[in-house]
């Protein structure tokens, strides 16, 4: 997700990257909100069948540290012009709109299906400021709708949207990533990354033994790590041989399994291993932009059908969680009753995202606005 053009370096790669990271975003996504769903609805789910979800939503974890890559492959290259004021109209203002509208769209929809009561009790901020429910007047609509503003403003809207607001931060410091790449050399650069790996990622593990550090490392978290991993490995910076790729993608994938099986219980134990820090999550990641940027494909080469998924990938990401609600919450799919349920849900989810987002683009050629 994210723009697709580079000086001179197009790698038709990142669109298998981005199309593919789309759909493992609604497994994961589709995966995660069932258990909630079934938690509310009192669907019964047996060990199996949670340990089996938990495994895909967790092999899918790949998907966000790939889309970073993609976006420091694109934006750090030096050769690229990438002015201030470009950034601010063309990523800066873009996302921050994308957030505003769609947030907006997000609480329209929670008060037309949930009512006022229960959207009062998801807002954080109505929770901090909470009052009286009963009888709900004009005025109480409207504090519970400025609170859900409120919510949208700092953060706090749906799940998937955590993304946007990663992304408008790595966006805002592009800069100065940007000076650190042009003005490093591969030696410096790798030792970034070495360092970043060790403190984010490494050192946690001590945690399983109960051993704390206090060591600290200037970085909030994770993201600017992928964001450079993607210009390192993109330009060689950093060369994994195609072997090793595939090594470290068996064993990183096979390892994430393994905590899902032995730690299914405990989810704080089993975080280490299955979050964007994991540096499980950090080689899978690593190693599947690896082995499709190692191929040079032309634009060309592309099937038409992957050129318009790869367009579409970001309002697919926008708007699929609508329809996991819809089905999951609203229309009363238990994915659990059938295994193939779980492929169904997800192939009418991608379905249904791809369509309304393709006909948007197309609407907007329409109206000549694209």
């Amino acid at each position: 997700m994210g723009n697709t053009q580079t000086l001179g370096k197009w790698n038709a790669s990142f669109s298998w990257l981005r199309s593919l990271g789309c759909i493992a975003i609604i497994v994961l996504h589709t995966t995660s909100y069932s258990l909630v769903a079934a938690g509310a609805q009192g669907y019964e789910v047996t060990s199996s069948q949670r340990i089996g979800v938990l495994l895909a939503q967790y092999s899918c974890m790949w998907a966000v540290p790939v889309f970073v890559m993609v976006t420091g492959a694109l934006l750090l290259d030096p050769a690229r012009q990438l002015t201030w004021e470009h950034l601010r109209k063309r990523y800066i203002g873009r996302i921050g709109k994308v957030i505003l509208v769609f947030g907006l769209i997000f609480i329209a929809f929670d008060l037309a299906m949930n009512g006022i009561a229960e959207t009062a009790n998801n807002s954080p901020l109505f929770a901090a400021h909470p009052i009286s429910m009963d009888s709900p007047t004009f005025t109480t609509w409207l504090y519970v709708v400025l609170c859900s503003v409120g919510d949208l403003l700092t953060g706090h809207s749906w799940p998937h949207m955590w993304y946007l607001y990663m992304l408008l931060g790595l966006y805002l410091l592009m800069p100065f990533f940007r000076k650190i790449v042009a003005n490093s050399n591969e030696k410096e650069l790798r030792y970034l990354v070495c360092l970043l790996i060790v403190f984010i990622s490494l050192l946690p593990l001590l945690g399983l033994a109960n051993v704390s550090t206090d060591y600290r490392f200037s970085v909030a978290t994770v993201y600017p790590l992928y964001l450079l991993l993607g210009y390192a490995v993109q330009n060689r910076v950093i060369r994994v041989p195609r072997w090793a790729a595939w090594t470290s993608l068996v064993l990183s994938t096979v390892g994430i399994w393994l905590a899902v099986w032995f730690l299914h219980e405990d989810s704080a134990t089993l975080s280490i291993f299955t979050s964007y820090n994991s540096i499980l999550v950090a080689l899978q990641s690593t190693s599947i932009f690896t082995l499709f940027t190692q191929q040079n494909r032309k634009r060309e080469d592309l099937p038409k059908p992957l050129k318009q998924f790869d367009k579409c990938t970001f309002g697919i990401y926008l708007i699929h969680f609508v329809f996991v609600k819809l089905l999951l919450r609203y229309a009363h799919w238990n994915p659990f009753a059938d295994v193939w349920l779980f492929l169904v849900i997800v192939l009418v989810i991608i379905a249904a995202s791809f369509a309304l987002t393709l006909g948007y683009y197309k609407l907007m050629i329409v109206c000549g606005r694209s």
